[in-house]
C-alpha cells in the first residue's frame, strides 16, 4: 500500500504518505522496483535458454523446444517492459507514476503474444 500512494497518490488526488521513509522519491522506487523485475525475467528466460542449449541431452522433442522457444520469448517481452520502465524513471523522474503504470501493458501484451504462439503450438501438437 505505501508504495501505491507514494506514487499514485498525487495522481489521484489523495495524501502522500509522511513520516519515517518518505523521502525517498517515486522514482527511486521505480527504478529499483524495475531493475530487480529486469534481472529477475532475464534469468527466467536465460533458464530456458540454457534448456535449449542442453536439448539433445535433455531428448526435448518439437513441443517442448517450441514451448522453451516460446518461454525465452515470453521472459524477454517482461524484462523488455521493465527495461521501458526503468528508463522512463531515470529519464522522467517527476512522472515516476507513468513508470508504474507502464506495466498494465504486460496484460494485452501477453495475452496477444500467447493468442499467436498458442495457435502456431496447436499445428505443431499432434492430434489425440
Amino acid at each position: 500500500m505505501f508504495v501505491f500512494t507514494m506514487l499514485l497518490g498525487g495522481v489521484f488526488g489523495g495524501p502522500r504518505p509522511t513520516g519515517p521513509g518518505t523521502d525517498v522519491s517515486g522514482a527511486s522506487l521505480m527504478l529499483i522496483y524495475s531493475l530487480a523485475v529486469f534481472v529477475l525475467f532475464l534469468i527466467f528466460a536465460l533458464l530456458y535458454w540454457h534448456a535449449l542449449r542442453h536439448r539433445a541431452e535433455l531428448e526435448l522433442d518439437n513441443l517442448e523446444v517450441f514451448d522453451a522457444r516460446s518461454g525465452v520469448r515470453r521472459h524477454l517481452l517482461t524484462a523488455a517492459v521493465a527495461l521501458v520502465s526503468s528508463l522512463i524513471a531515470l529519464i522522467i523522474p517527476r512522472q515516476a507514476a507513468f513508470a508504474g503504470m507502464i506495466y498494465f501493458v504486460l496484460g494485452p501484451l501477453h495475452a496477444t503474444y500467447g493468442f499467436i504462439r498458442g495457435k502456431a503450438r496447436d499445428r505443431l501438437a499432434p492430434t489425440s
